[in-house]
């Protein structure tokens, strides 16, 4: 009797996964996977399903650190899930190369309904962002940025940056992180409220947003700030906002 008390006492202690379940899946950690040398905010994409034919309430927890048996800091956000819906979550993580990362999905009761992780191993030099809709566009700016200046400046160029088109922007400005600079060769007009508003935002964090009015079609877009000289720069916030005609006049060099 002692023997099964004993079994029966430590099945309860055991934490239990519930039935139902949920799958959950790390899509992104910082911009289209590249994540910063030493730690700063990042976006973590987060898609959890519910395959069960009942809504289920679930908290979705990511653990964040070098070492998860006592990570750094946790991130928590709940949501609710109908029969069979999936849903994208984005959560503010600070984070940096050699972090590991795990998401867990726990029910109301704390039980575990889903569990993934990464560890983040690699930085690939200063990252230019450059939202588009055209890749032609997208490719001549990258052309631009890469080949102007002295032969020196090439070189160092190529091995100092990276590229990432992007097609979706994000809705936060730590969404573009870690991105130095982010070229808006796409109409804001396309955009979102909120993605303009992180555009802007991104720039006042300390990035540098070059817009291309050719590709935007919009010059009024942060006409706030001045219009200033082609290719001029001006401060905004701890970044700077710099403007010019296109990707293939002077000023956007």
């Amino acid at each position: 009797m002692v023997a099964w008390a004993a079994t029966l006492a430590a099945f309860w202690l055991v934490p239990q996964v519930s039935r139902a379940g949920a799958s959950v899946l790390i899509e992104d950690i910082g911009l289209q996977s590249h994540v910063p040398g030493t730690p700063e905010p990042v976006r973590l994409r987060v898609r959890v399903t519910n395959p069960a034919p009942t809504a289920q309430a679930l908290e979705v927890v990511a653990a964040v650190g070098p070492d998860l048996e006592t990570p750094a800091v946790r991130y928590r956000a709940a949501t609710s899930l109908g029969p069979g819906e999936s849903r994208i979550i984005d959560l503010p993580i600070l984070a940096g190369v050699g972090d590991k990362v795990e998401v867990t999905a726990l029910d109301p009761a704390g039980r575990l309904l889903g569990q993934t992780g990464r560890e983040l191993r690699e930085s690939r030099g200063a990252l230019v962002g450059i939202l588009c809709v055209d890749e032609a566009v997208c490719r001549a700016a990258q052309s631009r940025i890469s080949f102007s200046g002295s032969d020196e400046d090439r070189v160092a160029k190529r091995r100092s940056i990276t590229f990432e088109f992007v097609r979706q922007a994000p809705h936060q400005w730590w969404g573009w992180q870690p991105a130095r600079a982010v070229v808006l060769a796409a109409p804001p007009a396309d955009l979102a409220p909120a993605q303009r508003e992180a555009l802007e935002l991104f720039a006042r964090h300390g990035g540098l947003l070059v817009l291309v009015e050719e590709a935007m079609r919009d010059r009024e877009f942060l006409r706030a700030y001045g219009a200033g000289l082609p290719g001029s720069a001006r401060v905004l916030g701890r970044g700077r906002l710099h403007r010019a005609p296109s990707v293939s006049s002077a000023a956007f060099d």
